[in-house]
């Protein structure tokens, strides 16, 4: 990336910080920067947040999944012929820097920056970085100069790809190689992508031996995690993910709401109105019961039992216990939103609804800039409540009151 990119890239940081607009910065990074900001990062001056001391970090990483595969992570990216000052770094799922891989320059000049063990690159830890749009997005990342949010991170560029356990498909790790500005980006993200799909069929590997090893685990059924909230219904069988069709979706998203369960009548009135049969229910509940198994249950129809995990069920769960980070965290966005069902449409609105009540009863601007960052990004009564919570003149406050400006001209 030339010097003309990377000084056109800081313009653009300080533009939008300033409450401007600017194509340069991705309306994804500008979020990023404007949650970062209302959790009192400051871009000036910041340092990461500590979790633990370095001694303290070295101890807890031999109990990570990710342990074994250190020699594996320094072979294939800390060879010098990549760079001379390049460092790698793998953190786990908090932010949490376990493990830094570089030479001795790469290794001080990441300390004057406090890129060491211990440290919390997440989002609300240091700012807007490869790790944490990784951990946000759960997809690779690279970020280069002025597209951290921090100033003294721009001199860096910075690839990571998430690392998922091939059992559940949850992110264990995230795997980074960040450099001083002049390695190829391209070239960095297509060496950490590749690394970190490496070190997955490794590890996938290694637990279907493991389980040839162990009869009990041959007859272990399958952990199951259903999906209804966001664009794309599914569910997850061990490694295999099922798409669902829209009807299919439908039934499932009527079972979670239910403990009691449904008969086919009610689930055929629910789905087809007075031209619903009970015999096309069971024709979908049929197929749904191929990927589910024992955990669908007949007379009447209902979901559950051990080993089994919904998003919907998740947020709710989260909303009773009172945390609202948790269910933030667990909404992907609306149930369904493609359905064109009454009955979805009504547990639709009541899940997005209770959860937004909550998040602006609260008045927790993290919250409120999650909120309005993801969900809520046309939400105005949120919006309105965040600026009246930031710190009036404050950089958070300018940043959200020149968006609900916008807002408000765009809706007139």
């Amino acid at each position: 990336m030339g010097r003309r990119t990377v000084a056109g890239l800081r313009e653009a940081h300080d533009r939008v910080l300033a409450g401007e607009d600017d194509a340069r910065v991705s309306a994804q990074i500008a979020a990023s920067w404007r949650r970062a900001v209302a959790q009192g990062i400051d871009p000036e001056r910041q340092r990461p947040r500590r979790f633990r001391e370095v001694d303290d970090t070295v101890r807890l990483r031999t109990e990570h999944p990710l342990a074994p595969y250190i020699p594996v992570v320094t072979g294939l990216l800390g060879d010098s012929s990549i760079s001379d000052d390049h460092l790698v770094v793998v953190t786990d799922v908090s932010g949490e820097v376990l493990w830094r891989i570089g030479s001795a320059d790469a290794l001080r000049v990441a300390e004057s920056i406090e890129f060491v063990e211990g440290a919390n690159w997440s989002e609300g830890g240091i700012g807007t970085n490869a790790i944490s749009q990784c951990l946000v997005t759960g997809t690779p990342v690279d970020l280069v100069g002025g597209q951290h949010l921090v100033h003294s991170h721009h001199g860096w560029l910075c690839s990571a790809a998430p690392i998922t356990d091939p059992g559940t498909g949850d992110m264990v790790a995230v795997l980074d190689v960040s450099a001083p500005v002049g390695l190829e980006p391209v070239a960095a993200g297509a060496l950490v992508r590749t690394a970190a799909r490496l070190i997955e069929e490794m590890m996938r590997g290694d637990a279907l031996r493991r389980r040839a090893q162990s009869q009990p685990a041959l007859r272990a059924v399958a952990q199951i995690a259903v999906s209804l909230l966001g664009s794309r219904p599914n569910v997850r069988v061990g490694g295999v993910v099922h798409d669902l069709t829209p009807r299919r979706a439908d039934i499932l998203a009527l079972l979670t709401s239910r403990e009691q369960g449904w008969s086919a009548d009610e689930l055929a009135g629910a789905l087809y109105g007075d031209r619903g049969v009970p015999s096309s229910v069971r024709a979908e509940v049929h197929r749904l019961r191929e990927v589910l198994g024992p955990r669908l249950d007949s007379s009447p129809y209902r979901l559950g039992g051990d080993g089994v995990s919904v998003d919907v069920w998740s947020v709710r769960r989260a909303l009773a216990a009172g945390d609202l980070t948790r269910a933030l965290e667990r909404y992907a966005g609306p149930l369904l939103p493609g359905s064109g069902s009454l009955e979805v449409a009504l547990l639709r609105a009541e899940l997005h609804e209770t959860l937004r009540g909550a998040v602006l009863r609260s008045g927790d601007p993290g919250l409120l800039a999650r909120w309005v960052d993801g969900g809520g990004a046309d939400d105005m009564a949120a919006l309105e409540a965040l600026v009246a919570v930031l710190p009036v003149g404050g950089l958070a406050s300018s940043l959200y009151a020149a968006r609900l400006a916008r807002l408000d001209a765009t809706l007139r």
